[in-house]
């Protein structure tokens, strides 16, 4: 059995207990740029690939896309679902929903 989460009142100038104070932005990455210019480079390369593959013979691509959805959504999601139904319940069956959580 779960418990439950523990409920921190939100007042002016309060912090959730554990928080420490910090002048950075609120959800700044505290890795430093590196991340960031990572994303930026992997949209560029994402960017300049679909140019390219665009370029050719798009509708070939519209297609692909269309029919990798609909594989995804009516095919692989149920079969996903399935799986995850079937061990949430022999993990409870065994005595260990808490590792099914």
């Amino acid at each position: 059995m779960r418990r439950p989460a523990r409920r921190h009142d939100a007042t002016a100038g309060s912090r959730p207990p554990g928080a420490k104070a910090s002048g950075a932005l609120p959800g700044a990455h505290a890795a430093g740029p590196f991340p960031l210019l990572l994303l930026a480079c992997s949209f560029a390369l994402a960017g300049y690939a679909g140019v390219r593959l665009l370029a050719d013979d798009w509708f070939a691509v519209a297609l692909w896309f269309v029919g990798a959805a609909l594989l995804h959504d009516l095919v692989l999601l149920p079969l996903y679902a399935m799986a995850d139904r079937a061990a949430v319940r022999s993990l409870e069956a065994a005595g260990h929903r808490t590792w099914a959580l």
